[in-house]
């Protein structure tokens, strides 16, 4: 493993994807306005942990947060637009095929081919949905262990292949969901997919202000009829109902480390009054928010 402190200079451009012989893990910290051209990609993870980072992916206009991340294929295409001065810390793991290809064949692989075909090699390269990932513990602790522990050789064949397991993992669960999405065209459940995942991620970003149906629909750019109907769809839940779950839970943990009383939890959370947040708070959980502070 190659790892890189430095974003790329530009003169590395190049319209084809680096032939790549190791994988090269490049997370640095800046301040400044940066920029690079479009190119075609390895398989390419990218991802934020500090802001959001603009780029365009296959000529489409994202933000990547700290909560999701992309899964680039061989000849997909990055442009990178770093516009502020404001502190971003990014980290972008560009992936070796034949690395990703023997990962990805084992772990489709029966065991009982695996044993007496140990050294076979995949016949076809696997492809990740062009959408957002969550990014989950799994995957976080992963890449720390790349980047801040810098683990010799051995190791990094094992955290590496882990990571591309619970990203393998993702991807089916996340194409399962695509699916159930009712358009004919794949791009169109793909298209919904995105913007219903970013519309989930505000409503996790704003649990603490009061925010409407409407609301939600404009930030996935959709009629609030067809937004309602596709994200009960996706998510098995409706927008309100998801809501109020995640109000709930950070209630919890906010009343579980004692640091504010009901009352601040219920208006911080912007419940109606202390008698509505009690009642579904113990619905939820089967006991009152009083019983947090309490102990």
């Amino acid at each position: 493993m190659t790892l890189s402190t430095a974003l790329p200079d530009i003169t590395t451009y190049s319209s084809q994807p680096p032939q790549l012989t190791d994988t090269v893990v490049i997370h640095t910290s800046t301040t400044e306005k940066y920029s690079y051209p479009e190119h075609a990609t390895p398989y390419l993870l990218v991802s934020n942990f500090v802001n959001r980072g603009n780029y365009l992916l296959n000529r489409r206009q994202v933000e990547v947060s700290a909560s999701h991340f992309y899964f680039l294929n061989p000849n997909d295409t990055l442009e990178i637009r770093f516009s502020t001065t404001a502190p971003l810390q990014t980290c972008m793991i560009l992936f070796e095929e034949k690395f990703i290809g023997s990962c990805l064949h084992y772990l489709s692989t029966e065991t009982e081919q695996l044993l007496d075909s140990p050294h076979s090699q995949p016949t076809s390269s696997p492809r990740f949905a062009n959408v957002p990932f969550d990014l989950t513990h799994t995957i976080k602790r992963q890449m720390s262990l790349l980047v801040r522990n810098r683990p010799d050789q051995d190791v990094v064949q094992e955290v590496l292949f882990e990571l591309i397991a619970e990203c393998t993992r993702l991807n089916a669960d996340t194409v399962k969901d695509i699916d159930k999405i009712s358009a004919v065209k794949k791009s169109t459940r793909e298209e919904l997919y995105r913007r219903l995942f970013l519309s989930r991620e505000w409503i996790n970003d704003n649990l603490t202000n009061k925010i409407t149906i409407d609301q939600m629909a404009g930030t996935a750019c959709l009629n609030k009829f067809h937004f309602l109907s596709n994200f009960r769809q996706l998510f098995n839940t409706t927008p309100h109902q998801y809501l109020m779950e995640k109000r709930l839970q950070k209630a919890f943990d906010l009343l579980k480390h004692q640091r504010h009383s009901v009352t601040e939890v219920c208006y911080l959370l912007g419940f109606e009054s202390i008698g509505s947040f009690s009642n579904q708070f113990r619905e939820r959980f089967g006991f009152p928010p009083s019983a947090l502070r309490d102990n």
